[in-house]
């Protein structure tokens, strides 16, 4: 991240560079503006960081050259895959985790990657509490309802799984970044969650 004030001087230095170079760099965003010159300096940054970003995409990035013939040198000499066996042990203990503060079951999946966990929590509230609480959870909360408890009562911020194409009371949790107390501690914030909806439920019948 980078932070400039709206008073700096790039904009100064660049209003001031040499009719050639000042050339050049309206050459080169002319195609997300009809006026290069008068394209902040931050907004440049901006561009510039797009187009890196699909260089990483397309795996054409220096940075992602590096690292992929660092993946492939470690492949070569890992003979045995310990290395992989052994993130992969890590990833399962986590979603175990992750389930269990849930209170639900783990099917077994020899195919799991594993990296995400994408819970579908209108389905699990279905299962756990029955369908009439589902189409009280759906009728009276969005989607991203729980997201944003979750991010308030434990500083835990997961995101929507209907932004990467899954249900839209779906959460995606990240099994790649976090000690292992903590996907316990997830699932279990997430069925105190639902516990929370369900007395509502319960209290607006009564």
């Amino acid at each position: 991240m980078v932070a400039v004030s709206e008073d700096n001087i790039f904009d100064e230095k660049l209003a001031r560079l040499p009719e050639s170079d000042r050339t050049a760099l309206a050459t080169r965003y002319e195609s997300i503006t009809l006026d290069p010159a008068k394209l902040r300096f931050v907004d440049r940054m901006v561009a510039d960081s797009r187009s890196v970003a699909l260089n990483h995409t397309a795996g054409l990035s220096l940075p992602q050259q590096v690292q992929m013939t660092l993946f492939a040198l470690s492949a070569l000499l890992d003979e045995q895959d310990a290395y992989k066996q052994a993130t992969r042990s890590i990833i399962a203990r986590r979603l175990h985790a992750l389930t269990k503060g849930m209170g639900v079951p783990l099917p077994e999946d020899p195919l799991r990657a594993g990296y995400y966990a994408e819970l579908d929590l209108l389905a699990w509230a279905e299962r756990h509490w029955g369908k009439d609480f589902a189409d009280y959870m759906r009728a009276n909360y969005e989607p991203t309802d729980m997201v944003f408890r979750l991010a308030e009562q434990g500083s835990v911020v997961l995101l929507n799984g209907g932004g990467f194409d899954g249900p839209d009371w779906s959460v995606r949790v990240s099994l790649a970044n976090l000690p292992m107390r903590a996907y316990e501690q997830i699932g279990q914030w997430l069925a105190e969650i639902g516990e929370e909806y369900q007395q509502a439920w319960q209290d607006q019948k009564r």
